[in-house]
Order: structure tokens, then sequence, then C-alpha cells
């Protein structure tokens, strides 16, 4: 989560806010970086991010009021409520953050499940027209139908070709596994052709000495 810069004081709010701590020039600057050293510690406290510039930006918007002719009676306690407030907020931005950060991580997921997918039943088409004759009819027609309706295919299938349904399984297992070995090197083909596609800038060495 990111922080934008504190609001920069100008040089009449900062006169302000040091008049407003004390008369004396060199008292108001010890009081000014104690209070600030106070809201540093209230931040890192409260586990607030970039404690240091959220103490930079509570005391900024504390000048402020005071050059708009604000009357602030008892700066310290003042200026703790508008630290309060800026935890407030900056708990309220990394909730924010981190729900965008969830939900991108969610549809780059998703994205890479889609392009996974697509990849591999590809890959399945290529192995299925690799297949023997014959082969690629059995199979689609092996997996095909519901469950019930996949049994009673089975089942006619094996009464077609006059084996036992155990037979039957046993084949459909070979080809099931000769189709895995076939999709997991497509696989690797395709991702290794990608990779090796990949053209890394050379490094500039400049002019050569002459």
């Amino acid at each position: 989560m990111e922080l934008s810069r504190p609001t920069p004081l100008s040089h009449k709010s900062f006169a302000a806010l040091l008049a407003a701590l004390d008369a004396d020039p060199a008292a108001a600057a010890v009081r000014y970086e104690k209070l600030r050293l106070r809201l540093v510690t209230f931040f890192r406290l409260e586990g607030t991010p970039f404690p240091e510039d959220r103490a930079d930006e509570a005391m900024s918007r504390l000048a402020r009021r005071l050059e708009e002719g604000e009357r602030v009676r008892g700066l310290e306690a003042y200026a703790a409520g508008v630290a309060r407030l800026l935890a407030r907020e900056a708990a309220a931005e990394w909730r924010r953050s981190q729900k965008t950060m969830a939900e991108f991580a969610r549809r780059a997921q998703a994205r890479t499940l889609e392009a996974d997918i697509e990849g591999t039943s590809r890959c399945l088409e290529e192995c299925l027209r690799k297949l023997p004759e014959g082969q690629e009819e059995f199979i689609l027609s092996y997996y095909s139908g519901s469950e019930g309706a996949r049994i009673r295919n089975r089942n006619e299938m094996a009464k077609a070709r006059n084996i036992p349904v155990n037979a039957l399984r046993n084949r459909a297992l070979r080809i099931r596994r000769r189709l895995f070995e076939c999709v997991t090197k497509c696989r690797q083909s395709r991702e290794s052709s990608v990779i090796s596609g990949l053209e890394f800038p050379q490094e500039d060495k400049g002019p050569s000495a002459k």
C-alpha cells in the first residue's frame, strides 16, 4: 500500500504552528519535535504503515487549521485526534488494497486456469488424432454419456466386440495411459517453445575501444 506524500506546509502555516506551540522560537521548535515524535510513536503502536509520513501529515493538518484561523485549545489533544483519524483512514486504505489485491489474484488465477484448460484441450485433440485407426472413436465412446448410460454403453461395446467388460476396461486404460503421456509431452513442448521464443535484450557494452 502506497501513501501519497504529506501535504507540504506553507511558510505561513508552519509559522502559525510554531507560534501556537510557544512564543519563543527555540522552545517552539523543541515542542514541535516532541509532538511529532509522540505522533510517530502512536502510529507505530497502531501498526499504521509509514508512521513518520503519517505524523508529518497530522502536523500539516494541524498547521493548516491554525492558519485558517481555527481556535485550537490543547494542541497535543487536537493533534492526537487528527492522528486517530489518520489511523482510521490508513486502516480503511489497507482494507481496500487487500480487497483489490485479492480480486486481482482471483482474476489472474482464473486466467491461468483458463489458459491451462485451453492448452490441455488442444493437446488432447492433437493426441486423439495421433491414435491408431479406431482407437479415437473407441475411447470417446467409452467415456461418453452419464454414469448410468455409460455403464449400458460399455456393456454394449463389450458385447459387440465379443469380449468381457474387464477386457474392454483394460483396453480403455491402455489408450488412456497413452493419451496421458502424449498430452503431458505436448504441454511440456508448448511451454518449452514459449520459453525458447523469449528474446532477452543484450547488455549494451558501449562502443568498443580502438
